[in-house]
Formats: structure tokens, sequence, C-alpha cells
């Protein structure tokens, strides 16, 4: 393992890094979906535009998401 790695580490790397881009674009859409749905049965109506600008909200929901995984 340690010689892959010695031999390919810019391919490694980049793996690694459009994994971590990967997992944090699928927490952000997981996080809007919650918060959409959340909106919908609180009966607000559900905007694109108002989760966008709240998304400081969201932030401790993608912490524990995650922490979990």
């Amino acid at each position: 393992m340690v010689n892959l790695f010695q031999e390919h580490a810019a391919a490694v790397i980049l793996t690694a890094l459009g994994l971590i881009v990967w997992i944090v674009c699928a927490l952000v859409l997981q996080a809007g979906t919650i918060s959409i749905i959340s909106d919908s049965y609180l009966g607000k109506e559900p905007t694109v535009g108002s989760r966008c600008d709240s998304a400081g909200e969201n932030f401790p929901l993608l912490l524990v998401a995650f922490s979990k995984d």
C-alpha cells in the first residue's frame, strides 16, 4: 500500500479530495432536503432561495451528519 501511494501520490490525493467534496455535497443536499420537508410540514412555503439564505442554520446538521459517517 505504501508503495502504491509513493508511485501514485497525486492520484491518491486527488481521489481523496474528490471523495471529501462528494461527501460534503451529499450532506448539503441532505440537509436542504430535510429543511424543505420540514418547512412544508410546518405549513411554510418551501423555496430554494430561503434555503440558500439560511445556509448557516444547516451547519449543525451537517456537523452531526459528517461525524456520523
